[in-house]
């Protein structure tokens, strides 16, 4: 059934967007230089050489090829984290899924769109830690497990499970909601520890049957409708213990933790973390009374102690003598710790804080000379000086910081009057207004979502020009009230073509294929 008004609307578009001057292909207009694209041409074609963002920091990492090999390899050849497989599950696999997924279909537990079709293969990869090692960087092993078997499941799982991470005590939710609970401390204990800990490879470390038993537990506790507990049981049961992928042409299965590519990896340690401290933290009457204050971000912890420091080290043997692969690694100190971005410093019995960056963080704003629109340039500084207003504690520091930032934005090309201005508006802004948790705007405007082009600012004027012809049809008037609102892809770039999971050319599949 067609409607006029919609035809009309899209002839209108149409035609204006065909008058619009498209450069030809072969005169597309280019922001390389000839030696430029001879390098990136270079570069890609040098397999002697990997080349991988940071784990942290945003730097860019050049390895030697067999070194990154060597570091996958060892990581592989642990048996009590890693199986090296006869060859694909996927179809076996797919099988047993789907037909679990049609009897709970049947049963109106689930809906089809848990079904795989297609499924991609997860790869394995490597992103370095150069904050631990600059030369021979140990590798955080990374599964990449978009559109594989197991996604839609771990998704509906992390719906399911994320909002139960909220409701744990020592829960922190970013940096935001870290200060705020810190500022909500009256005064430090004199001689006082500042405290921070770190679960060694948490994600990796976590028993398959302790986590199960855990979201078990915490799944009965909430009372679901019949037969969801258990398919979500099942679910869980098959991203952890059948999550396998690809390296080097080898299929390997994770026999221990969750893959830090997985959608509910994140609820999934968080759980764990939190029946941990109430199994072995909340109710040990030896230390719980000498912790002042006790905040966790998944695998990041923040504490105040206010016993010895003698006392302090039995603490962490006690916690890592629980459970034999959950290991902490422990910061302290009387007047200043890190923890997040944050710099916490007592001063006066007070909490203080501060912006805090790795020794090797890089600070790789984006280029305003780089293809995307105006005003992700215009807005970048504005919103970073923005950062710096929620975290840092006093004005002298933020002038002192924002002085800093704005000039890594001048080193990048950014114009002073802008900076300055953006700064101004930044520093106009209450800090507490910036602490404050504000409700996401909802919207009905209907997203018109494409690639960004140097054509793109004149495609939304016209399509803004024309909308009224939709809202002549009164059903769709409700639908059509405002114009659409512009959301841009980005369009290839460096990382694109230099950084790929894969460390050689995807194999052809039949039905399954890898990225």
């Amino acid at each position: 059934m067609t409607n006029h008004c919609v035809e009309t609307f899209v002839q209108a578009v149409e035609r204006d967007v065909n008058k619009l001057k498209w450069p030809i292909k072969r005169h597309k207009a280019q922001n390389l230089s000839r030696a430029e694209k001879d390098a990136l041409h270079n570069l890609k074609s040098d397999t002697s050489i990997t080349i991988k963002p940071a784990d942290k920091g945003g730097a860019i990492v050049v390895m030697d090829t067999d070194y990154y090999r060597e570091e996958a390899a060892s990581q592989l050849s642990n048996t009590s984290h890693y199986r090296l497989l006869e060859g694909d599950p996927t179809s076996d696999l797919k099988q047993v899924i789907d037909h679990v997924l049609e009897i709970s279909k049947e049963e109106g537990i689930i809906t089809e769109r848990l079904k795989k079709g297609f499924p991609i293969i997860p790869v394995f990869y490597l992103l370095p830690k150069i904050h631990k090692d600059m030369q021979r960087p140990p590798g955080r092993p990374i599964v990449a497990g978009m559109s594989s078997i197991f996604q839609p499941m771990a998704i509906l799982l992390d719906s399911v499970l994320n909002p139960l991470v909220v409701c744990t005590k020592s829960y922190v939710k970013d940096t935001t909601d870290f200060i705020n609970k810190l500022n909500a401390i009256d005064m430090v204990p004199q001689d006082a520890f500042l405290c921070t800990m770190d679960v060694s490879s948490l994600y990796t470390s976590i028993p398959h049957d302790q986590g199960i038993e855990t979201i078990d537990r915490t799944l009965r506790e909430q009372q679901l409708p019949d037969g969801v507990t258990e398919l979500l049981l099942q679910f869980l049961k098959w991203v952890l213990t059948k999550n396998y992928f690809l390296f080097e042409g080898k299929y390997y299965e994770q026999s221990q933790g969750t893959s830090m590519g997985s959608n509910v990896a994140p609820a999934y340690a968080n759980l764990y973390m939190a029946r941990f401290e109430e199994d072995f933290v909340y109710d040990n009457q030896e230390f719980w009374p000498l912790v002042v204050t006790w905040l966790r971000y998944i695998d990041d912890l923040f504490f105040i102690w206010q016993g010895s420091e003698d006392h302090l080290h039995l603490f962490k043997e006690y916690l890592n003598t629980r459970i034999p692969t959950i290991k902490f690694t422990l910061e302290f100190d009387r007047c200043q710790v890190h923890f997040l971005d944050v710099t916490i410093e007592v001063q006066g019995g007070r909490l203080m804080t501060d912006i805090y960056r790795k020794p090797t963080d890089r600070i790789t704003y984006l280029d305003p000379r780089s293809f995307h629109p105006p005003s992700t340039t215009r807005g970048l500084p504005y919103s970073q000086l923005l950062r710096v207003r929620r975290i840092v504690s006093t004005d002298t520091k933020f002038d002192e910081r924002a002085g800093e930032m704005l000039t890594h934005f001048k080193s990048r090309g950014y114009e002073t009057g802008v900076l300055l201005e953006a700064k101004q508006r930044a520093k106009e802004k209450p800090r507490s207004t910036l602490l404050t948790k504000t409700q996401n705007k909802k919207t009905d405007r209907l997203p018109f979502v494409s690639t960004y082009s140097t054509k793109s600012g004149q495609v939304k004027n016209i399509i803004n020009h024309h909308w009224h012809l939709l809202q002549m049809d009164h059903r769709l008037r409700p639908w059509v009230a405002d114009p659409p609102m512009m959301a841009y892809k980005r369009a290839t770039n460096l990382r694109d073509q230099l950084v790929h999971a894969l460390s050689e050319p995807p194999k052809k599949q039949d039905l399954i294929g890898h990225w």
